[in-house]
């Protein structure tokens, strides 16, 4: 949707009114104070979306949502952003996808940037919403945007930035895509739209899933391990894969490969990512809360191998599937500690499936439970890691409420 065709949509839905909406929201009014602005969110009463010209959906609402409802009629944040980019500033934006590590992958590229005397702003999923930089990105207050893009962001997006980055895919978000190709579908639009000249970045490991690209991808090798200081986490192999393209996109810059040993020498990462934060009892305590999928815990506990001593799992039920999960804990003799959650039956079942010793699993009924269980059965120098395997949102607001809790009830024991 073109900024120059809003003047055919004098009255505006907002459906969904929370960071995002709320962004749109002081955009319009501040670029077009004419129109009329309505919001809306799914407890309120429901509103006929017929009377309206035009519907803004957040992140969150599927387009199921509003199904009956003409495409031409239905937009996001996201898209207007793409669509009212000149086509300099369309080539200055780099987004990046992936089911893990999009987040850190962002803050990685961001501050390797910025170490080689460019300026960049993070915006998307990663919290900043891409319209809180339009004006100033337009204005060249900085020079790239490097956007966290979801698969709800991408959705229906019908623009590529000009340089795309996909780190990985992995089972998840089926509770609202359904079926594990309209979950890559969505992912697909960050790169199914580039034009000649963009720049289309791959993991090796995702080099048999593209398929056909408007643009030859470029496939990336590890950054080396070494890169990165001793006992690094960042050492991990998922790590080193996601930072791989970061390492590529530098090459393509022309920024010295001095500069992206620099920035992982110094790189400290974003909490709950398997965050190291405490050492007690002679216990090592590691914050993983981000990890709301079986791949992703799965990536953590390789990496803490035989050093894991327990590990607590339990959430939101999105039809995950454990098995391969709890056949890596028990093979490593790991403390398996089950919070009651929508997922723990499932859990449960696994470990019964896996032949886990009794001994070896406690079911608790919340996270300080989880926590007493965790310094009672941890054996002495071994880690604890909270890595759910499954969303929060059954009890918490998000991961960072759940890891925020973990850490402090840890440090108060």
């Amino acid at each position: 949707m073109l900024f120059s065709n809003l003047k055919d949509s004098q009255n505006i839905l907002l459906y969904g009114y929370g960071t995002e909406g709320k962004s749109t929201k002081k955009f319009l009014q501040k670029h077009f104070p004419e129109l009329k602005i309505t919001t809306f969110q799914d407890y309120k009463p429901a509103v006929n979306f017929v009377d309206y010209d035009l519907i803004v959906l957040s992140p969150g609402v599927p387009k199921s949502k509003v199904k009956n409802i003409p495409l031409d009629k239905i937009t996001s944040q996201t898209e207007l952003f793409f669509s009212n980019l000149p086509e300099e500033k369309r080539k200055k934006v780099i987004g990046i996808t992936g089911t893990k590590g999009k987040s850190t992958t962002v803050k990685f590229c961001q501050e390797m940037l910025e170490n080689t005397g460019h300026t960049a702003k993070i915006g998307g999923n990663y919290g900043v919403p891409l319209l809180n930089l339009f004006d100033d990105f337009l204005a060249n207050k900085f020079e790239f945007v490097v956007a966290e893009l979801s698969s709800y962001q991408l959705e229906n997006l019908s623009i590529s930035p000009g340089i795309a980055i996909f780190l990985n895919f992995f089972q998840d978000h089926l509770d609202r895509h359904h079926t594990m190709q309209n979950y890559f579908l969505a992912k697909k639009n960050l790169w199914s739209h580039q034009q000649s000249g963009d720049h289309f970045i791959v993991t090796e490991n995702s080099r048999n899933l593209i398929g056909q690209t408007p643009q030859r991808p470029i496939f990336t090798s590890k950054i080396p391990a070494d890169f990165f200081p001793k006992n690094s986490i960042f050492r991990a192999e998922h790590w080193l894969e996601n930072f791989g393209t970061v390492k590529k996109l530098a090459e393509i810059l022309n920024i010295p490969e001095e500069v992206v040993f620099g920035t992982a020498q110094n790189f400290k990462g974003l909490p709950h990512r398997l965050e190291f934060f405490k050492t007690r009892k002679d216990i090592k305590f590691y914050d993983d809360a981000i990890s709301v999928n079986p791949d992703a815990t799965m990536a953590a506990v390789s990496f803490l191998g035989e050093n894991l001593g327990s590990i607590i799992l339990g959430g939101q039920d999105r039809k995950q599937n454990f098995s391969a999960l709890i056949a890596k804990l028990s093979a490593l003799d790991v403390q398996i500690i089950v919070l009651e959650s929508e997922v723990s039956e499932s859990l449960l079942k696994n470990c019964q499936k896996n032949k886990v010793p009794q001994q070896n699993i406690s079911v608790v009924k919340d996270l300080k439970e989880a926590v007493e269980t965790a310094f009672a059965k941890t054996p002495p120098k071994h880690i604890c890691l909270l890595s759910p395997a499954a969303p929060s949102y059954d009890q918490f607001k998000n991961f960072e409420e759940k890891g925020d809790l973990f850490q402090k009830l840890v440090k108060k024991f």
